[in-house]
């Protein structure tokens, strides 16, 4: 009995020196609170503050009217700069399509005198080459017998002159007549093309070049309409904005962005606040988080990603999670946008937040700002009493 004895007592002892030791190096933070960011109602105007009643720490959700600023001394001098900014950009705009207008007119009877040009053109080539190939007709066959037949040229002076004349001169005559015949065809085909060949003018005629020009400067004027038509539009965003900012009766809504918990009231009623002051904070209940301190010999051992779990006090759930950030010692600015600060004990160690995406699902955690807990960073000899403690 007493051997038994001494082996219960040395199992006892050995069982609360693995508890002691295990539990001494298990990582645990030494507090952990559920926390979450807030965000800033702004005035959207300058003016009156009108708050209605709503008590600190009830919930809101999305586009609830948190407060009203009133201002009944709008300045509406910037409506009255971006109304004339828009009315120049838009006589500018009227005044590009004014010149293309009467460019494209003007480039209309340049094309109709191109027109007139070149069937006139084609007239004139088409009666030159008739004539020139009844004169080739009429001194062709004189001129061919006296080229074949010298004697025959002699003795038929009197039909033909430029047959008469000799073989030579009439072989040039008739040399020159099919010159002229074919000239007038490549001419005439060309005319018919577009081209126009000849002596004392380019290939286009100077309307045809105008044309050209007319066509490259309306090109250019088109962009800078769209680019014009850009500026329109825009300068007309910020007139429909401004007059969104400025309404006639001077009166803006502040809303809450978010689904949360109205967190705290910066601006009273009744109040003059400036555009852009903050007036409430809202804390968003859709991105609680934890954060937590823990000792520098467990933050070391941690990592981004790192599986964790955590239990609130007073519950015996335990909720799966991960660490999402490292922060470190004295992180008193990563708290400067959540709704729960740090101790100054908490600052004196080391900061970790954790992600819990279990809270959301469980109706007493879901949005739970300030409950605190612990998290524990790996297994322990107690865990399974800790649901129980």
């Amino acid at each position: 009995m007493r051997y038994f004895k001494a082996a219960v007592g040395i199992v006892v002892l050995l069982v609360a020196i693995w508890v002691i030791v295990g539990e001494q190096l298990t990582g645990a933070s030494a507090d952990a609170t559920i926390n979450a960011p807030v965000t800033l109602a702004r005035a959207p105007i300058g003016g009156t503050l009108s708050v209605p009643e709503r008590q600190i720490g009830s919930s809101v959700v999305a586009n609830d009217v948190l407060a009203t600023v009133s201002d009944e001394s709008v300045d509406h001098t910037r409506l009255a700069d971006l109304q004339m900014e828009l009315g120049l950009e838009q006589a500018a705009l009227a005044r590009m399509q004014a010149e293309a207008t009467g460019l494209r007119s003007f480039r209309d009877r340049l094309q109709q005198r191109t027109t007139a040009f070149q069937a006139g053109r084609i007239q004139t080539l088409t009666l030159e080459l008739k004539f020139a190939r009844e004169r080739l007709a009429l001194q062709g066959p004189a001129a061919s017998k006296a080229v074949t037949d010298p004697g025959a040229a002699s003795s038929g002076s009197g039909e033909n002159g430029a047959a008469s004349d000799g073989t030579t001169a009439g072989r040039l005559a008739l040399n020159r007549a099919q010159e002229r015949v074919a000239v007038l065809e490549e001419a005439l085909a060309a005319a018919q093309k577009g081209t126009y060949l000849g002596d004392g003018y380019n290939d286009a005629p100077y309307s045809e070049q105008q044309t050209l020009l007319l066509d490259q400067n309306l090109a250019d004027l088109k962009a800078r309409e769209i680019a014009q038509k850009q500026r329109v539009a825009v300068v007309a965003a910020r007139l429909k904005q401004g007059k969104g900012d400025a309404q006639i009766d001077g009166t803006r809504d502040i809303l809450a962005h978010v689904d949360g918990i109205y967190w705290q009231e910066l601006a009273h009623g009744g109040g003059y606040v400036n555009r852009g002051d903050p007036v409430a904070r809202v804390a968003d209940c859709d991105r609680v988080l934890v954060t937590a301190s823990v000792p520098e010999i467990t933050y070391q051992r941690l990592h981004r990603g790192q599986k964790v779990t955590f239990r609130a006090l007073g519950e015996n759930r335990l909720f799966e999670g991960y660490v999402l950030r490292l922060a470190g010692s004295g992180a008193a600015t990563v708290y400067e946008g959540l709704a729960v600060a740090p101790s100054r004990r908490h600052l004196q160690r080391f900061d970790v937040a954790i992600a819990v995406p279990g809270l959301a699902a469980d109706p007493n955690l879901q949005c739970a700002i300030g409950r605190t807990g612990r998290v524990f960073f790996q297994t322990s000899p107690l865990d399974f009493l800790r649901s129980f403690f």
